[in-house]
């Protein structure tokens, strides 16, 4: 069974308009298989999870936090307490919208917080989202990704049972994982072998 959707593309030129879009009639399945048990419930986050974790203190300067996402490629950082427990995030998404805010001058929608009235951040705190949606070292694949679609998330720290991150997840592991289980990639351990 299938039913028929409509797919868009806009492209938008020089001037910030959209200069033309391009519509594509699609079919999509409806084959039932919504509802399936999958192995993902089955496998520990730590099996997917990154295990070198780079987080920051709240106190630590903009210009730091920034080099380390671009020359560890990461996307985000946890940021934690004395104990190491997570108090914040930040992204690479939070950067750009308080760069895009210091260039135009126009809010962006992360202008409810307190840093968008005091000018430029200067430290992790002023930048970080002052929560973090965290799962513990015994959850599974796929309770991760369900809290990454539910909340819209792409990072989620792992921690231990007292609360100390011991790894983080992201969208991207969840996928080579996807890949990986389903033959279509081989595995880290795998190449380590060979």
């Amino acid at each position: 069974m299938s039913e028929s959707t409509t797919s868009c593309c806009s492209i938008y030129s020089r001037d910030g308009e959209i200069e033309r879009r391009h519509w594509k009639r699609l079919q999509v399945s409806k084959a039932g298989t919504y509802g399936v048990p999958t192995i993902a419930g089955l496998v520990p986050i730590a099996d997917v999870m990154t295990r070198d974790v780079i987080c920051v203190r709240d106190d630590l300067p903009i210009e730091k936090v920034i080099e380390l996402l671009i020359h560890r490629y990461i996307g985000c950082v946890p940021v934690v307490d004395e104990q190491g427990s997570p108090i914040g995030m930040i992204t690479k998404r939070d950067l750009l919208e308080q760069l895009a805010h210091l260039l135009t001058g126009k809010p962006t929608d992360s202008d409810a917080s307190p840093v968008a009235s005091k000018g430029s951040p200067r430290t992790a705190e002023e930048v970080m989202l002052p929560l973090a949606l965290t799962v513990n070292e015994h959850a599974t694949v796929l309770q991760a990704a369900a809290m990454m679609a539910l909340e819209d998330l792409h990072h989620i720290p792992v921690v231990s049972p007292k609360g100390v991150v011991i790894g983080i997840v992201s969208s991207l592991d969840i996928a080579r994982w996807l890949a990986s289980n389903d033959g279509l990639l081989r595995s880290s351990s795998d190449a380590e072998v060979r």
